[in-house]
């Protein structure tokens, strides 16, 4: 058994059963407030480990690896990291961010060897940037795309003002189109930068199927939505992505849109 670990994905190859099956029921979280009644297929958890794709979110590799490491399937395990590295920025936007209107130089210098510890780091294109309030780190999560122009980039946040401000500093300092905005009714991805807030998707994009008689148009008493089994959506700009749980669905086109 192998897991192949990708930038927003890990696939589990020539699975074992009882590791797939551990697997299975480790990486889920059970969903808080649901209305009932709900169809008995479901057994209230949102499930992370696609049981015929044999995938997860490689966020949850730790995780995994903690919940089988004691199993015989998973004797041998050998983990193939398939995650690729960002491409150097051209030198002429590295530049220009040291130049009106981003000006990161004196004491926001900062701010560019901290795009520079994203690009060339000891994980490249992963990295935890702590710095104080009011020290603009709004400017560093748009100044991502603007290095980056072949790549598309989500901003993931869980308040409202945040993915509003950063949207806001994408247009006001890059200036290279309209930023995306997911969250407060809103679901409208943009062309190169989206930010996006976190509640929004955990609920799903909104064409996403429902259960019938348990959400969407559903006027029982108690009805309310619940994750589709193996259904698929299609997602605006891209191809239909099938998933078991709006949550993961919704997120994992998010993480692809990244790359």
């Amino acid at each position: 058994m192998r897991i192949e670990i990708g930038n927003s994905t890990c696939v589990v190859r020539e699975a074992d059963p009882a590791c797939a099956e551990i697997l299975y029921r480790v990486l889920s979280f059970a969903r808080e407030g649901e209305p009932t009644p709900r169809p008995s297929w479901w057994d209230e958890r949102v499930r992370l480990y696609h049981k015929e794709k044999h995938t997860f979110p490689t966020g949850l590799l730790p995780r995994a690896l903690e919940a089988i490491k004691h199993e015989p399937g998973a004797r041998g395990l050998s983990l193939v990291d398939q995650r690729g590295a960002l491409p150097p920025p051209s030198q002429e936007r590295r530049e220009a961010l040291q130049s009106p209107p981003w000006s990161m130089t004196g004491k926001y210098g900062f701010q560019l060897e901290a795009l520079d510890s994203v690009g060339g780091g000891a994980l490249p294109g992963r990295a935890v940037i702590q710095a104080p309030t009011g020290s603009g780190k709004g400017n560093i999560a748009a100044a991502l795309p603007f290095l980056y122009p072949d790549m598309r980039w989500v901003f993931l946040v869980h308040r409202a003002n945040l993915a509003r401000d950063v949207c806001a500093r994408w247009e006001e300092l890059a200036g290279e189109g309209t930023a995306g905005f997911i969250g407060e009714g809103e679901w409208r991805e943009g062309e190169r930068f989206t930010a996006a807030l976190l509640p929004t998707l955990g609920g799903g994009h909104p064409s996403l199927p429902t259960v019938p008689g348990a959400g969407g148009e559903d006027h029982s008493p108690g009805g309310g939505r619940v994750p589709h089994p193996g259904g698929s959506h299609p997602l605006p700009g891209g191809p239909a992505f099938r998933t078991r749980s709006p949550t993961r669905g919704a997120i994992g086109h998010a993480l692809r849109s990244e790359r």
